[in-house]
C-alpha cells in the first residue's frame, strides 16, 4: 500500500485521524502531474542507479544542465534547489559541483515546480527544483546495497537500511562516490581590430569530485495526536582541479599549470513536532540548523616560451557558514476529501538566518623574487535574516479547483568587507501572491491556469566586492549593490491522460525585472572581469509539449519539446544593446521491458541556440543508454553509458561593445558504468519498468495512464 504523495514537500505533512487516511495500492508511478508541480520518481531510472544528480536532471523536461554542470529551468539559471523541501548545505556552495558530486541513487524523486504556491519561500524566479532523498522505512528490517564502478576511476556506492526500535522506525543511509570530469577548452578574444587585445587561449582540465554522506531518519508517534520526526546528516565534498593552459598574446606564448583543492564539510539536524486537533486541523513546528566549513587552495605557476619561471600565484581561503530556520504551520481541512487533494486552509510563519565568514589570502612570486609577497587579503562577512508569513486556501467546486495564497517576506542583509571597512545594509519587504486554477473537462482531461510572483536574492558570493584572478587574463568579483530580481509568471496547461498516451501541453510567459546576471567587462586591454549586475528586464515565453506513449506491450516512448522566445533588455546598464532570439529543445527516450527481468532505456536530447544577456550558446546534443537485469529477487545488475555520442560540448559567443570572444569546451566520452544492486528483507529496489503511472491534477483524480518506467 502506497500513501498518496504529499502535496508539498516543504510544508509539513498533516497527520489526520485514522478514519481520514487514504491509501492507494500499486507501484509508484514514474511521473506524477500534481496541481503545482511535476514529480519524477527515480526508482526505475537506470541512470539514477549509477550516475550523478546532474546527469539525471539533464534528461528531465524543462530542465537543462550544460557541460560545466550549470543548471537552468526553461533557460533561466535563477532556480532555487531544495533538499527535502529545505535549503541545505549540500547545495549551498557551488551548485554545479554539488549536483555532479551527489550520487543519484541517494535520491527518491525530483519535483519540478515552475509556479510554487505560497507555502514555498519566494526565492527562485524561474521556479524550484526539490530533490527528495531516500528515507524509506519498511515495517521489518530491510535494506539495499549498491556498488558502481565507471571508466577512468569513477566509483560510487550506497547502503540503505530501515528497522524499528520499539515504536520508533529508523532509516539510515551511507553514500560515497568519486566522479571524474575532463574537458578541453579554448577561446579567442579580440577587440575587433586585431590589435594588442587579441588573445588565443587553450586549456585542458581534470576535475575529481569525491563525496561522502551519512543520514539518519527517525519517527516517533507518541499518541494519536502527537508525533515527532528527527533527521540528521553529515556531508563532505572534495575536489581536485588540475588545469594546464597555453596563452598567446602579441606573439608571446605562456604556459600555466594550476591545481585547485577544495573540501567542504557540513552537518545538519532537523526536528519536526506535529500536533493533530482532529477536526480542528493540525500544527507543525520545524526547527533545523546546519553548519558548514570549507577550505580551498589554488596554486598556479606560469612559464614563458623559454621555460623560464615567470611568476607563481597561490591563493588560500576558509569559509564558515551557519543556517538556522524555524517554521510553524497550521493546516485546517474542511469539506470533502477529493483525490489527490482536500479542501484546506493553511497559514504559517518562518524565520531564517544565514551567516557566513569568508577569509581569503593571495600570494605572488615572480622570477625576480626570492620570497612570496602578499597579493591580496580579504575577510568578508555576510548576514541575512528573513521573516516570512503566508496564508493559503484550496477548495474544489464541482469540476473547478482553486488554490490561492499570499506570502509576505521581510529581508534584512548586512555585509562587511572587513579588510577595507566597506559595509552595506539593505532591508526589503515584498508581497508574493500565487493562484492555481483547474477545470476538469472530462475524467481524464484537465485545464490549469497559474500565476505566481517570485524573486531571486543575491547570495554572499555575488555580494562580495573583493576581486580575485585565476590567471593574468581573467578576474572575477561580486557586486555589493546588487538588488533582488522579481518575476511575474503566468502558465496554462492542458493534460490528457489517454489509454495509451499521456499528453501535456503548456504555455508560459514570464517577465523579470532587475535580472541578476553575469556580466563581462574589460579591466584593461588584456584582462576581462566577470561580475554580476542587474539587467533592466527579461521576458521569456514559450510552449512545451510532453508526450508519453505505449507503443507495444513493454515498449514505451517518452518525448518532450519546447519552443521559447527570450528577450534581454539591459536598460541603463552599459553592456550592449537589447538581445533577443528564439530557441528550442527536443528530448526523447525509450523504455523497453524486453523480458520480465530485463529493462533497456535510451535517452537523447538536442538543445538549439540559447541566448543570454551578452551573446548566445550554440546547439548541443547529448545521449545515454542503460540496461538492467534482475538475478532473482535480491540481485540486479546495471550497465549505463553517459555521453553516448561523444558530443558533450559548449560553444559560446560573447559580443559586447569593443569585445568579441568565442569559446569552446568539450568533454571526452563515452563514460561507462557497471553496477550491482543487492536488497534484503523485502526492500523493493530491483523491480523492472512500471506499466502504469498515476498522473493526478488538482480537483480531479486522473487515472493511471503514464506508460513506461524510466525517465
Amino acid at each position: 500500500m502506497l500513501p498518496l504523495l504529499p502535496s508539498s514537500a516543504e510544508t509539513p505533512t498533516s497527520t489526520p485521524a485514522a478514519k481520514e487516511t487514504v491509501t492507494v495500492s500499486g507501484k509508484k508511478p514514474a511521473v506524477q502531474v500534481l496541481p503545482d508541480r511535476t514529480v519524477y520518481n527515480l526508482d526505475n531510472n537506470i541512470q539514477s542507479s549509477t550516475s550523478s544528480v546532474s546527469d539525471v536532471l539533464r534528461n528531465l523536461p524543462s530542465v537543462d544542465v550544460d557541460i560545466d554542470g550549470n543548471l537552468t529551468l526553461r533557460g533561466d539559471a535563477n532556480v532555487t534547489v531544495l533538499i527535502d523541501g529545505k535549503k541545505s548545505p549540500l547545495v549551498s556552495g557551488n551548485l554545479a559541483d554539488a549536483l555532479r558530486a551527489i550520487p543519484a541513487n541517494t535520491v527518491e524523486r525530483i519535483e519540478v515546480i515552475t509556479n510554487p504556491p505560497a507555502e514555498y519561500r519566494a526565492e527562485g524566479a524561474a521556479g524550484v527544483i526539490n530533490i527528495v532523498l531516500r528515507k524509506k522505512v519498511e515495517p521489518v528490517s530491510s535494506g539495499s546495497l549498491r556498488v558502481n564502478v565507471g571508466s577512468e576511476g569513477r566509483f560510487n556506492a550506497s547502503a540503505f537500511g530501515s528497522t524499528k526500535l520499539g515504536k520508533v522506525p529508523l532509516s539510515v543511509s551511507y553514500s560515497e562516490s568519486k566522479n571524474i570530469n575532463k574537458s578541453d577548452s579554448s577561446f579567442v578574444r579580440s577587440d575587433g581590430t586585431a590589435l594588442s587585445s587579441s588573445l588565443d587561449f587553450a586549456m585542458k582540465t581534470k576535475m575529481a569530485f569525491s563525496m561522502r554522506m551519512a543520514m539518519l531518519f527517525a519517527n516517533y508517534q507518541a499518541n494519536e495526536a502527537n508525533s515527532f520526526r528527527l533527521s540528521g546528516m553529515y556531508f563532505r565534498m572534495g575536489m581536485h582541479f588540475n588545469m594546464a593552459q597555453r596563452t598567446s598574446l602579441l606573439a608571446t606564448e605562456t604556459v600555466t599549470d594550476s591545481l585547485l583543492r577544495l573540501q567542504t564539510d557540513s552537518v545538519q539536524a532537523d526536528l519536526v513536532y506535529t500536533h493533530n486537533f482532529a477536526a480542528k486541523g493540525d500544527v507543525s513546528l520545524d526547527l533545523s540548523h546546519s553548519t558548514s566549513w570549507g577550505r580551498s587552495s589554488f596554486d598556479s605557476t606560469c612559464f614563458n616560451a623559454a621555460d623560464a619561471a615567470d611568476y607563481c600565484q597561490s591563493q588560500h581561503s576558509t569559509t564558515r557558514g551557519n543556517n538556522t530556520e524555524l517554521k510553524a504551520d497550521y493546516t485546517l481541512p474542511f469539506g470533502a476529501y477529493t483525490l489527490p487533494t482536500r479542501d484546506t486552509f493553511k497559514a504559517g510563519y518562518a524565520l531564517r538566518n544565514e551567516h557566513s565568514l569568508d577569509d581569503a589570502h593571495g600570494f605572488l612570486r615572480d622570477g625576480a623574487m626570492a620570497d612570496w609577497t602578499t597579493d591580496s587579503a580579504t575577510l568578508f562577512a555576510f548576514d541575512r535574516t528573513i521573516h516570512a508569513g503566508y496564508v493559503s486556501y484550496e477548495q474544489k467546486f464541482g469540476k473547478f479547483g482553486v488554490k490561492g495564497g499570499l506570502r509576505l517576506e521581510h529581508d534584512i542583509v548586512n555585509t562587511e568587507l572587513r579588510t577595507t571597512g566597506e559595509t552595506h545594509a539593505t532591508t526589503t519587504t515584498g508581497l508574493y501572491p500565487s493562484l492555481h486554477l483547474s477545470y476538469a473537462i472530462a475524467d481524464t482531461q484537465q485545464l490549469t491556469l497559474a500565476y505566481t510572483r517570485r524573486l531571486d536574492r543575491p547570495g554572499a558570493y555575488a555580494l562580495n566586492p573583493a576581486r580575485h584572478s585565476s590567471d593574468a587574463f581573467n578576474a572575477w568579483g561580486g557586486n555589493p549593490d546588487l538588488k533582488s530580481e522579481q518575476a511575474d509568471s503566468f502558465e496554462t496547461s492542458y493534460h490528457d491522460a489517454g489509454e495509451k498516451t499521456d499528453l501535456i501541453v503548456t504555455g508560459y510567459y514570464r517577465t523579470t525585472y532587475k535580472v541578476i546576471t553575469d556580466v563581462y567587462r574589460q579591466l584593461s586591454d588584456t584582462v576581462l572581469l566577470r561580475t554580476t549586475d542587474n539587467l533592466g528586464r527579461r521576458m521569456a515565453s514559450g510552449v512545451e509539449v510532453n508526450l508519453n506513449a505505449t507503443l507495444l506491450s513493454g515498449l514505451a516512448l517518452r518525448t518532450s519539446g519546447g519552443l521559447a522566445y527570450n528577450e534581454f533588455n539591459p536598460g541603463a546598464l552599459a553592456i550592449g544593446k537589447k538581445q533577443s532570439g528564439l530557441g528550442w529543445t527536443l528530448k526523447g527516450g525509450i523504455d523497453w521491458q524486453a523480458t520480465p527481468d530485463d529493462l533497456v532505456q535510451f535517452n537523447a536530447g538536442y538543445t538549439g541556440r540559447q541566448f543570454f544577456a551578452q551573446g548566445y550558446i550554440k546547439p548541443t546534443l547529448n545521449g545515454d543508454f542503460g540496461f538492467k537485469h534482475k538475478f532473482g529477487e535480491q540481485f540486479a545488475g546495471v550497465l549505463s553509458i553517459n555521453n553516448l555520442f561523444d558530443s558533450a560540448s559548449r560553444d559560446t559567443v560573447l559580443t559586447t561593445p569593443g569585445l568579441n570572444q568565442t569559446g569552446h569546451t568539450s568533454t571526452p566520452g563515452p563514460i561507462f558504468y557497471v553496477g550491482l544492486v543487492y536488497t534484503f528483507g523485502g526492500f523493493n529496489d530491483t523491480e523492472g519498468a512500471q506499466n502504469g503511472g498515476g498522473n493526478q491534477d488538482m480537483g480531479v483524480a486522473v487515472p493511471s495512464r503514464s506508460p513506461g518506467g524510466g525517465l
